[in-house]
C-alpha cells in the first residue's frame, strides 16, 4: 500500500471507524501504544501516511480487533479479495469489493460502513527505482573538497559508518 492513493484513504477511513466508534480511543491513546506520535495515527487516517503489512499485528491490539480481521481489511482496501485457492488477486468488480468490505466491518462494528465511502481502487504499479551510475573517484573528490569544513567531518561519518557496516 501506497500513500495517498484510494487505497490509503480507505484504509485511514476504516481505521478511524475502528478507533471512533469500536474501542473509542484518542489518537494519542492509539498513538502511545502502537509506539508512536498521534500525529502518525492522523496521517494513517487521513491516507496521507500507509499502514504497511508488519504493522498490522500492531494496529489491530491497539485497536482492540483481531488481526485477522484488520489484515484482511488491509488486503480488500487494495482491491486484493481471496480466490479460491486462497492466494490474494485484484478484484475489477467494485460491488464485490465493497460487499467484502462491509461484510468484515460489520463483524467488527455493525453499521460501521455507514461512515466510509469506498474510492475506486486501481491495481498499483511497483514503482521501478532506476539506480544511478556511482561516481568516479575524482568526482567523488571534487565533490567532498567542495564542502565546508564540519560538512567533511558530517561526511566522514558516514562514510565511517558504511565501512564499519560492510564489516
Amino acid at each position: 500500500m501506497r500513500r495517498g492513493t484510494p487505497s490509503a484513504e480507505l484504509f485511514g477511513m476504516i481505521i478511524f471507524v475502528l478507533r471512533t466508534v469500536k474501542c473509542k480511543k484518542s489518537m494519542k491513546q492509539i498513538g502511545d501504544l502502537i509506539g508512536t506520535a498521534p500525529a502518525l495515527v492522523s496521517q494513517v487516517e487521513k491516507g496521507q501516511r500507509a499502514v504497511k503489512e508488519p504493522k498490522i499485528e500492531v494496529w489491530a491490539d491497539a485497536l482492540e480487533v483481531s488481526e485477522y480481521n484488520l489484515r484482511e481489511l488491509w488486503f480488500l482496501s487494495q482491491g486484493l479479495i481471496r480466490s479460491l485457492n486462497g492466494k490474494r488477486i485484484f478484484n475489477i468488480h467494485y460491488d464485490v469489493l465493497i460487499a467484502q468490505i462491509t461484510m468484515t466491518m460489520d463483524r467488527l462494528v455493525p453499521n460501521g460502513m455507514n461512515q466510509i465511502q469506498v474510492p475506486k481502487i486501481e491495481k498499483i504499479t511497483p514503482i521501478k527505482r532506476q539506480r544511478s551510475n556511482s561516481l568516479s573517484k575524482t568526482e567523488l573528490e571534487r565533490l567532498i573538497y567542495e564542502l565546508s569544513g564540519s560538512e567533511r567531518t558530517r561526511v566522514q561519518g558516514y562514510v565511517e559508518a558504511i565501512i564499519e557496516n560492510r564489516e
